[in-house]
């Protein structure tokens, strides 16, 4: 059966056209916007059993029907694994620096054996009204607080401690993961954290750091290097003190070393730090403190 051709007039000239561009089969490539909404429209207007519909059941059944025809155009994705709900993606802990000295409390985890994903990481502290300012007559305001990371996949599940200070955030390859809290010695009073676990990649990345905090009396202090250092800051409360850092391997060798003599030398940039470097013996002329502020690649 031959169709029924159509003569356009456009205002400049005729165009012939058959009924497939002015009736297309519903769904068809060739559909336009304007006869599906006219189709979606006349459809809507009659409930099940034939019924014409008020305006309002009228507006929310064409509603649904525009909304399922998305739907099955493009299906929605969904980027959380299902493994989710075996796990806590987002809480807080408290950790006491009396009570709960030398531990670590777990604020949220999440394991699934399917496969790594990009798992993000946020983790704050939780401060109820105004950080109190610095004051000698408030020890207890001194917090050294760091989150453990325990992440990875099956048998490679790697751990990292890094500093909390007023948060951060970054995303991680693995398909299990643990945020825990915990207080370096030093600190004075309870502390608060608060942590999240997404399945986004973030778009900026805090830089993370992991502090040793040095008490020089006479004897030389040595720390071991932590997981993911690749450069390393030292800096002291007493200018005027002697410091002298040395880089060792894993056999107390000294493989280079910086000293620092007077007020006028300080450290601008990290220390970058060989591969075999496994950790740092420092000593001063001086009883005072200092910090080696670590820097990690995460």
């Amino acid at each position: 059966m031959r169709r029924r051709e159509h003569i356009i007039d456009t205002g400049s000239d005729l165009r012939l056209a058959d009924d497939e561009v002015f009736e297309p089969a519903e769904d068809s490539p060739y559909e336009d916007d304007f006869v599906a909404l006219m189709r979606d429209l006349d459809k809507s207007q009659w409930g099940p059993n034939g019924e014409l519909l008020d305006d309002f059941d009228h507006k929310f059944q064409f509603h649904q029907l525009h909304q399922e025809e998305q739907i099955q155009q493009a299906p929605h994705a969904r980027i959380t694994p299902p493994s989710v709900y075996r796990g806590i993606l987002g809480g807080q802990a408290t950790v006491d620096p009396v009570i709960n000295a030398g531990q670590v409390i777990r604020v949220a985890y999440w394991q699934d054996d399917t496969e790594v994903l990009p798992v993000s990481v946020m983790f704050a502290p939780l401060v109820t009204g105004t950080t109190p300012p610095p004051s000698a007559a408030a020890p207890g305001n001194v917090t050294r607080a760091f989150v453990r990371l325990e992440f990875g996949s099956r048998g490679a599940v790697v751990t990292v401690d890094v500093d909390c200070g007023t948060g951060g955030q970054l995303t991680l390859p693995a398909s299990s993961i643990t945020l825990s809290v915990g207080l370096d010695s030093g600190s004075g009073a309870p502390f608060t954290l608060a942590a999240a676990i997404g399945f986004f990649p973030i778009v900026r990345t805090t830089v993370l750091t992991r502090t040793n905090y040095l008490q020089f009396v006479a004897a030389p202090i040595t720390v071991n290097r932590p997981s993911f250092a690749s450069g390393v800051y030292f800096d002291r409360a007493d200018n005027t003190a002697t410091n002298n850092i040395n880089f060792l391997d894993g056999g107390a060798n000294v493989l280079y070393l910086r000293t620092i003599a007077g007020a006028t030398q300080y450290f601008n940039s990290p220390i970058p730090l060989s591969n075999d470097v496994a950790g740092i013996q420092a000593t001063s002329d001086k009883a005072t403190t200092a910090r080696l502020i670590w820097t990690l690649n995460l």
